[in-house]
């Protein structure tokens, strides 16, 4: 797979950095990551950020695309905050994660492939599986929601473009794909891990101290541990500068980068998208509550509802016109989606955007048609799948391998129901 075309994670929805118990949540890009949760929730193990209050603790992401991914426990993959009822990595693109709720609720979509956490704490995987990024025990594709096998208790999810990540079992980190493990592969050394993304060919994760890991790919210092040297094992962020330690409340990965949500609202990135190997802050970015990164520009859910998007150093982040009231981000490879009021959906960017069109290019956010209801989102690399209050899933976009779990391979113009009926969320 050329995964150069994009962090197909996503991750990774992101929901705001809330608290996983609280608010709505949704999931993390990359990729995504962990999805922030909602507001001012209580805290719950998610795949985001989930911690207390209004601060939260990140939750993986969801979901962005990657997704994603922020951190659990407290789930922006997404993926990257917290997720509420909705779920990270958050976070979420690419790198995006898809947060979870504290009913274990949380989805993740990446390059070809999406995820979801079931009501009863169990995973399913389908679409493109030539890496073993499904766990499914082999590399056959699936076109409808395939158990992975081992795992119970799931709390957060992060997809990246060829593997899949989910904490599990009140904080173990199992991961499996990139043409090795073709089942879940525990983490070795880490518990208590709360939150989780994953992006193009690298993860990262938030320790049970809050202290940023990351392993994998480091051509562009993704991992951010002042090398360019790629880790099989999780590396320490750090910090330009001073060289401390980074810690976070959420995190999001996208293609060839990944953020962090300060629990003070502020946000630092490291790698292709700020030219550096160690996290630098982003300007002017103070009153961030979730994020979601994918193949380009992360974008950041501000405290207010609205939303900015950063085309990386050098620039000033930029607020996305035509978005209020804004609970969850998720971000494929050449579009974004917004959770706004009433559990719409807004896309932007260009693809198949949900509203009819074979493809299309959005320079503004438009609704997405027929949705409503939606507590958590992800974005892969050119589908994307929201979750329903009612605990159903629907998806659109592209389906060549299967990853809108329709049971073929027919590409939708506006959302379909996921096989499996109302089988996710709390």
């Amino acid at each position: 797979m050329n995964t150069a075309r994009g962090v197909r994670t996503a991750a990774v929805l992101l929901m705001l950095a809330g608290c996983s118990g609280g608010g709505r949540g949704s999931a993390g890009e990359g990729g995504s990551g962990a999805g922030a949760g909602g507001r001012g929730g209580q805290a719950g193990a998610a795949s985001g950020a989930a911690g207390s209050g209004p601060g939260g603790a990140a939750g993986s992401i969801g979901g962005g695309s990657g997704g994603s991914t922020g951190v659990a426990g407290a789930g922006g993959g997404g993926t990257t905050g917290v997720a509420g009822t909705g779920g990270t990595t958050g976070i979420g693109g690419a790198g995006g994660t898809t947060g979870v709720a504290a009913g274990n609720s949380g989805i993740a979509a990446a390059f070809r492939h999406t995820c979801a956490i079931k009501s009863d704490g169990t995973l399913v995987c389908w679409g493109y599986n030539s890496s073993a990024q499904l766990g499914s025990g082999n590399r056959n594709s699936y076109s409808t929601p395939n158990t992975v096998a081992g795992l119970a208790g799931v709390t957060a999810i992060a997809t990246g473009a060829n593997d899949t990540c989910a904490i599990h079992g009140g904080g173990n980190l199992s991961c499996w794909g990139n043409t090795s493990n073709t089942l879940p592969v525990a983490v070795a050394g880490f518990t208590g891990v709360k939150a989780v993304a994953a992006g193009g060919a690298h993860k990262c994760f938030i320790s049970d101290t809050n202290t940023v890991w990351c392993s994998g790919n480091n051509a562009a210092g993704q991992l951010g541990d002042g090398s360019m040297t790629p880790s099989a094992t999780p590396v320490v962020v750090i910090a330009a500068g001073n060289g401390a330690n980074v810690t976070a409340i959420a995190v999001t990965a996208g293609q060839s980068h990944t953020c962090s949500l300060s629990a003070n609202g502020s946000v630092l990135c490291w790698g292709a998208i700020t030219a550096t190997n160690t996290a630098v802050p982003v300007p002017g970015v103070s009153t961030a509550v979730a994020m979601a990164a994918g193949d380009g520009a992360p974008c950041f859910l501000l405290a207010d509802g609205t939303v900015q998007c950063w085309s990386g150093q050098g620039a000033v982040p930029q607020t996305v016109a035509g978005l209020s009231g804004v609970t969850a981000l998720a971000i494929g490879s050449q579009h974004q989606c917004a959770i706004v009021a009433a559990g719409g959906v807004k896309c932007w960017g260009t693809g198949l955007m949900g509203n009819g069109n074979v493809s299309e290019t959005q320079p503004t956010p438009q609704l997405v048609q027929g949705l409503s209801g939606v507590i958590a989102l992800a974005a892969g690399f050119q589908h994307t799948c929201a979750l329903r209050s009612n605990h159903a899933m629907t998806c659109w976009g592209s389906n060549d391998e299967g990853q809108l779990g329709t049971g073929d391979r027919v590409p939708r113009t506006t959302p379909d129901v996921v096989t499996g009926g109302n089988i996710f969320g709390p």
